[in-house]
């Protein structure tokens, strides 16, 4: 049976993007690496619909030369126009809850991508997913929470997104992530995309 090592490599750090603006991801060198998932992840935080259009997409561009412009892209995802909605925190919630209190569960029916914004940091911010809701009471989710949250400072956001996307990376010198957010009129988002990619079979 094959064995494979595999490597991680972020394509994007977990930021926030002023609407409008753009980010063009740090390249990575994939040229003796086989094949991967770019995983990407991406939320809107603020409650104005985002009914732009045009060049408002999540790109995944691959490159093969070592250096240079030349950039092909091998797959273009775009987030949700609908307005999201902002949930403040109703109790503080422990590290690893999966029941939290919520003032109204408008969006969040199950299965729904949630964005959890924390007041701290982006990086203690993480998204998760809907299993449940009592109307204006409580949502369940998925999985625990990795950061306990603070009644009234942290909130739930909805419209968040999330996306697999293989590559085969032979052929390819560098892989890279670029975000467009630059229609007219638009939320704010947070994204983060990693690519965890097979380097070596035994």
């Amino acid at each position: 049976m094959a064995d494979y090592t595999q490597t991680d490599a972020e394509l994007l750090a977990h930021q926030e993007i002023t609407h409008p603006g753009s980010v063009v991801g740090t390249p990575v060198d994939v040229r003796t690496w086989l094949e991967g998932i770019v995983h990407i992840w991406q939320a809107n935080i603020e409650t104005t619909a985002n009914l732009t259009g045009g060049l408002d997409y999540i790109d995944i561009q691959a490159s093969p030369n070592t250096s240079g412009n030349l950039w092909q892209s091998l797959g273009k995802y775009t987030p949700s126009g609908t307005a999201a909605t902002d949930t403040a925190f109703d109790a503080n919630e422990a590290i690893g809850q999966t029941v939290l209190s919520v003032a109204t569960t408008a969006g969040k029916t199950a299965g729904a991508v949630i964005y959890i914004k924390d007041a701290t940091s982006i990086a203690t911010s993480e998204w998760n997913e809907v299993v449940t809701a009592v109307t204006d009471d409580t949502v369940t989710v998925t999985d625990g929470l990795e950061v306990a949250k603070v009644a009234t400072d942290d909130h739930i956001f909805t419209q968040a997104s999330r996306w697999p996307h293989y590559v085969n990376l032979s052929g390819i010198a560098r892989l890279r992530v670029v975000v467009h957010h630059q229609g007219a009129t638009g939320s704010d988002w947070r994204v983060y995309a990693v690519l965890m990619a097979a380097t070596d079979i035994e």
